[in-house]
């Protein structure tokens, strides 16, 4: 079943604004489907379930109402404002995100001191 354009642009639009560059994947892991099954939402040639766009409108709505990408873009500025490189800040961004990723596959964190 092909999905409406509009729709799909639609689709496209949330998921990318909640879950960011590589949004197929990481929305794969978050609903729990095979990349694939992601990769037909995305084209269209499959309807999206209900409780998945549920779950991404819910998630834009917290997003928006914790100001969470403002806060971290915020803390980002702090530190290279004060010297620290970007290149240690993309690699503590890197470790918190290990660490608190939902899989359960920590094995790589970085324990904290």
């Amino acid at each position: 079943m092909r999905v409406a354009e509009q729709e799909k642009e639609m689709f496209r639009e949330l998921a990318g604004s909640v879950l960011g560059s590589g949004w197929v994947f990481r929305l794969a892991h978050m609903a729990g489907v095979a990349v694939r099954t992601a990769q037909r939402w995305a084209s269209g040639s499959s309807t999206v379930p209900l409780p998945v766009l549920e779950d991404l409108r819910r998630q834009r709505e917290l997003l928006a109402q914790t100001r969470a990408a403002d806060r971290v873009w915020e803390i980002v500025r702090d530190a290279e404002a004060a010297g620290v490189s970007p290149h240690v800040v993309a690699a503590l961004l890197k470790d918190i995100a290990i660490t608190i990723r939902p899989d359960g596959d920590n094995k790589d964190s970085i324990p904290n001191s």
